[in-house]
């Protein structure tokens, strides 16, 4: 029979920090709140830091406090071991599995390979199969499990011939002496060791996958004190199951307390992000303090962004962001490419970037990217120039 945490249910009708903070402290008797034997698993390590600095400044009258160990859940699946692969040395030992004369042997996942030598084929190929079982582990899976499973009885063939991969990757990494870092996670969630902690709080996760809940009902049979912190309306505890996840069903059929007054139409991503930029505008000094942005469609993340960083404010994602998207690496990426082919394209590409204009506006006065662009268009329609 699984082991299930306790289920601790919070309103929602003020700040998820308040409320957590209160909570926390509730129990403490008079004296330096005592937490150091508390692991907190939190959604992000951002959301680890902000509690931890919202426990100290609700400690300030106590003289301090003896603050919790803060973690996001797949923290809890990590070992020290130094026997464990890092995340590079296992793409690295897949690009060398993924050798010719192997891949001739699963025509069913590589129909048509690709030319003789080709590094930055495997390089890819080994990352996709790297993140692939990363999201196995996520419900308790590898390759082989899956294989042997009634859940493919499609593409069975295919599965199989993961399987076998998965054998001799696993075979490069044993000789050696390494593990690979998916594997330690799944068995470090059939053995949890939380090293010393006496209680484990979940809060604020809706989404735990199979792999997390493993471990937490394991560390439950080893008589450590977990629990798993919701937070929803008044009397809203069937709103969610025994893992603190909202059941889709009965959240559908909830009505929004929303009127038609406090709803506002815009026409697309890019005019959602301008609603809701001029709306965070008044708040001036004390936006960070006061607003908090909800995305529900990730179309409307690029152009809320950028309006926002025109609006001078800066904005956090909890998500993060790939460096190869960051506005620097796509500046200097194009700087590259312009360096390497003086075509018109690829200049025009160059100076269409904002990061182009900012530059252009400290070498030339009076710069204006609305003239450059204009003389841009004009130049192609008129001339077709090709360098």
């Amino acid at each position: 029979m699984e082991n299930h945490p306790e289920i601790v249910y919070l309103p929602w009708d003020r700040p998820m920090l308040t409320t957590t903070v209160d909570w926390l402290l509730t129990e403490q008797s008079n004296g330096i709140p005592e937490l150091s034997e508390c692991l907190l698993l939190l959604p992000t390590r951002q959301a680890g830091r902000r509690l931890r600095e919202a426990l100290t400044w609700a400690c300030k009258e106590h003289g301090g406090i003896f603050p919790p160990r803060t973690a996001t859940p797949f923290q809890l699946l990590q070992s020290a071991s130094p026997h464990i692969a890092s995340e590079v040395a296992c793409i690295g030992y897949w690009v060398q599995v993924l050798e010719e004369n192997i891949l001739k042997k699963c025509p069913a996942l590589f129909p048509r390979l690709p030319e003789q030598g080709n590094f930055i084929w495997r390089r890819k190929m080994a990352e996709c199969l790297h993140s692939l079982r990363g999201t196995l582990l996520e419900g308790g899976w590898d390759c082989a499990q899956v294989a042997a499973s009634k859940h493919c009885q499609e593409e069975p063939l295919r599965w199989q011939h993961l399987a076998d991969l998965e054998a001799v990757y696993r075979k490069r990494l044993a000789k050696v002496g390494l593990q690979d870092l998916h594997d330690a996670k799944r068995k470090m969630a059939e053995t949890p060791d939380v090293c010393g902690v006496k209680r484990v709080v979940l809060l604020g996760v809706t989404d735990s996958t199979p792999v997390i809940q493993q471990a937490l009902s394991k560390l439950v049979e080893q008589e450590v004190q977990v629990q798993i912190v919701i937070f929803g309306p008044d009397s809203g505890e069937a709103l969610f199951d025994e893992w603190g996840r909202p059941i889709p069903g009965k959240w559908e059929s909830r009505r929004l307390p929303l009127d038609n007054g406090q709803l506002i139409p815009a026409q697309d991503e890019k005019a959602q992000a301008a609603e809701v930029v001029t709306r965070v505008k008044p708040y001036r000094k004390n936006v960070h303090a006061r607003v908090a942005i909800g995305v529900a469609d990730r179309a409307v993340l690029p152009h809320l962004e950028r309006l926002l960083a025109d609006a001078k404010i800066e904005a956090f994602s909890p998500e993060g962001k790939p460096l190869m998207r960051t506005p620097l690496v796509i500046f200097l990426k194009a700087l590259q490419g312009l360096l390497q082919n003086d075509s018109f394209a690829q200049a025009a590409a160059f100076l269409r970037l904002p990061d182009a204009w900012d530059w252009a506006a400290n070498e030339i006065e009076n710069f204006q990217s609305t003239q450059l662009l204009a003389g841009l268009d004009e130049l192609r329609k008129e001339h077709l120039p090709a360098t």
